[in-house]
């Protein structure tokens, strides 16, 4: 019969997901329970989104227990976890391991698309008489029939998407017009679209590869937008875990190989949210992914440019197969799998010979809306629980066999993705099933086989190739690559994680960034014969560069070409440097700050959202007590020239989703020390503008070279007879920087707690 729906609780996170998608997924979600009809009695709960699997302290366990408490004296008719995070599965788990003969009421669980990769988390729900009831909610019919498939006699398991918010996508003809003059589109140009994860996961060097495809066309010109960030998070479900920096090289190798005609009007958007993504789906023409990643449960690109009336064009896997685009057929093969090529051109030619019309557009917008708009799935949400339930029994063996295979950190035969595989048994569902369709397609390995796994071993070569230095794993939390979100064309490297060998000989150019530490102890742990490629420095560094090294070296620094829009528009102010109490110089930093207040005003800062990141907070000279007594005039400063509204940021709070547009960029404690230091990349090439951007007076030495890094900045080369010899550099300076690059690079030691410190210091001020 059916189930009692009256009154529930409803479970969510008070702390945003790391995750862009996440995020949105969640809001929506929360929207549209909060439009149940008035019969229903809606309790929420909101609980810290970073609780753990290991609920071992005090401040783990205790709202868990509250949480239960809630549920235990309220006897709700069902309990409905709506959040990415915390998992609902660790939290039911928690609710089991209480000592308490209390029976649960039915809980239902919208699961995100992780659950092949969570399932150690997911395996601790086994048949439980204090759990009878347990309803897996999933965002399309192929992530339900792919979770029956693990499940015990089936399991309850239902489906219904994730809502899109018609408030922030639907056509819009004046955003339209304003991004094609924006991206300088004539009337007959086209723009395919893709917007998500620049990753392997995601398939983008194919989608690439199928660009390339495309035949000329006398009178059009076809470009390829690409909006989001760079990903190197590999694939954990296959094994493959890649060093940073390796799908940037990925794509320039794809870049490299095809006609420099066509990799030019292949165009880098960068990470685009809110108004700025809004405007791309109207202004393009076609939406294209082909991704196959393991947990495309859904696909909220897709269903966010659907809902602007974008037409698409996207594989047959996992949940894409539920908007009604148009499909690419997917199967399975003994050497990997077959994305089919000529399906996706038949696709794709006709939408870009004959685009739709802005009416089209907007019908076609409407139409899709009024089955996956918010209103529309509030509505379905009372009959979905009401549902009648088969009894929880558990998972079954193939949940067990996956949990072992994710634990190895080798590659499983037993996984990989190819035929006849326990990869193509578990994903069976997100393949396509139609045998008319697959009968259809022109198969052909030559163009339409994809092999993770061939291509890492053949383009990372991570045995011999990829060679880390264990002493240097004390930054890897807190310095990153220019692969990391950063569209430069320059090869980047991360000089101390790591390097690879393949491509020092077969040239290029690297980039010594983070400062003189790192550079000076380059020098001295490298000779010049050992480095084929040419060697990025700053401007401001000429003078420590080696005689010896002088003939691979080239001079550069970092320009903004923001306009007097831009620069108007900023809403934010992101603060950063490298705080190394050895050299921090406080008046020096008490003189910027004045500078700063002078430069922006004020009321302007009052109003302004200002940011506070540390990039090397995890190194051990925070914990030193000797300079217990000097950090806390840092936060004095900020607190008394800037005011209280700063925020102090995590290397969690800058996920590669974090958007910087509208955002001043500022650097403290600026010199040799850090000039030109990782987080300025960072925050450059998620869209920051430098301040310096205002000083239009500043005198510069001529370049003979530019190159676009961002949507705002250049990188300018520079000859080293144009700059200014000055003084020599003393031996003894040298040597002290040298081991102060030794200290920072073999130590291992972390401070977790150094931004919630400077935190609580700067409330102590207010």
């Amino acid at each position: 019969m059916p189930l009692k729906t009256n009154k529930i609780i409803v479970v969510a996170s008070g702390t945003p997901s790391d995750w862009g998608s996440c995020r949105t997924i969640s809001s929506n979600l929360k929207k549209a329970y909060e439009r149940l009809p008035g019969s229903f009695q809606v309790q929420w709960v909101t609980l810290p989104g970073n609780l753990g699997s290991d609920l071992d302290t005090y401040d783990q366990i205790a709202p868990v227990h509250d949480l239960y408490l809630k549920i235990k004296t309220s006897q709700p008719d069902q309990v409905v976890f709506i959040d990415h995070l915390p998992h609902a599965a660790d939290l039911v788990a928690g609710f089991l391991a209480i000592d308490d003969p209390f029976v649960l009421p039915p809980v239902a669980i919208h699961i995100y698309g992780d659950f092949t990769y969570y399932a150690k988390k997911w395996s601790k729900l086994q048949n439980s008489p204090r759990l009878p009831t347990l309803r897996i909610i999933c965002a399309s019919d192929k992530q339900k029939q792919l979770i029956q498939g693990f499940s015990k006699e089936g399991g309850c398991v239902q489906s219904l998407p994730f809502p899109v918010n018609p408030e922030e996508f639907r056509f819009d003809p004046v955003l339209r017009k304003k991004a094609r003059e924006r991206w300088s589109m004539g009337p007959d140009d086209r723009v395919i679209l893709y917007s998500g994860r620049l990753s392997l996961q995601k398939n983008v060097t194919r989608l690439i590869q199928e660009f390339a495809r495309i035949p000329e066309t006398a009178g059009r010109t076809d470009y390829l937008y690409l909006a989001g960030g760079y990903d190197d998070i590999g694939s954990k479900l296959l094994s493959i875990r890649t060093p940073q920096g390796y799908y940037f090289q990925q794509i320039n190798r794809i870049l490299s190989g095809i006609p420099e005609s066509v990799a030019r009007r292949v165009r880098f958007l960068g990470q685009l949210e809110g108004k700025e993504l809004l405007g791309a789906y109207c202004g393009a023409d076609v939406f294209s992914s082909l991704s196959l990643y393991h947990d495309e449960d859904y696909g909220m690109a897709v269903a966010e440019a659907m809902a602007c009336g974008l037409p698409s064009v996207v594989t047959d896997w996992g949940g894409y197969a539920s908007f009604g685009c148009r499909l690419v057929p997917v199967t399975p093969h003994e050497e990997g799998i077959l994305v089919s090529s000529s399906a996706y051109q038949n696709h794709l030619l006709p939408l870009l010979a004959e685009p739709l019309s802005d009416e089209a557009r907007k019908s076609d917008g409407e139409r899709f809306l009024k089955n996956f708009s918010i209103d529309c799935v509030a509505a379905r949400i009372p009959g979905l629980l009401a549902q009648e339930t088969s009894p929880f029994r558990g998972f079954n063996w193939k949940l067990s066999n996956l949990l072992e295979i994710i634990r190895k950190k080798t590659p499983r035969p037993t996984f990989l993705a190819v035929r006849d595989s326990f990869h193509e048994e578990a994903y069976s569902p997100y393949f396509t099933q139609s045998p008319g369709v697959l009968a259809e397609a022109k198969w052909n390995p030559d163009t339409d086989l994809i092999n993770w796994w061939t291509d890492y071993l053949r383009h990372a070569n991570p045995r011999s190739g990829f060679e880390e230095r264990p002493e240097s794993k004390a930054l890897k939390t807190s310095l990153w690559p220019f692969s990391e979100e950063y569209h430069a064309p320059s090869q980047p490297i991360f000089l101390f994680d790591g390097w690879d060998s393949r491509l020092v000989a077969e040239g290029g150019r690297w980039h010594a960034r983070d400062g003189l530490v790192p550079l000076v102890s380059f020098f001295r742990n490298f000779e010049p014969k050992q480095f084929a490629s040419r060697l990025l420095v700053h401007e401001d560094f000429h003078r420590w560069v080696p005689p010896a090294w002088q003939a691979q070296v080239e001079y550069y620094r970092i320009e903004s070409r923001a306009s007097e829009t831009d620069l108007s528009q900023t809403k934010g102010l992101f603060l950063c440097g490298l705080m190394t109490p050895s050299f921090t110089d406080f008046q020096q930093i008490e003189t910027q700050l004045e500078q700063l207040v002078a430069t922006l005003g004020k009321e302007r800062l009052a109003t302004m959202k200002i940011e506070l990141y540390f990039p090397l907070r995890h190194n051990t000279a925070f914990r030193n007590p000797q300079f217990e007594t000097v950090l806390p005039t840092l936060p004095f400063l900020l607190t008394k020239k800037l005011g209280t509204h700063i925020q102090v940021l995590s290397d969690s709070a800058l996920d590669s989703t974090r958007s910087l547009r509208g955002y001043f960029y500022y650097e403290l404690n600026q010199g040799l020390l850090i000039k030109d230091s990782a987080a300025r990349h960072l925050a450059l090439s998620r869209g920051a503008i430098m301040l310096e951007a205002l000083d239009t007076k500043r005198a510069r030495t001529r370049g003979y070279e530019t190159i676009p890094l961002s949507d705002f900045h250049d990188l300018v080369l520079i000859k080293r007879e144009n700059l200014d010899a000055g003084p020599s550099i003393p031996g003894e300076l040298i040597d002290q920087y040298a081991h102060m690059g030794d200290f920072f690079f073999k130590t291992s030691r972390f401070n977790n707690v150094w931004p919630e410190w400077v935190e609580g210091l700067c409330k102590r001020y207010q």
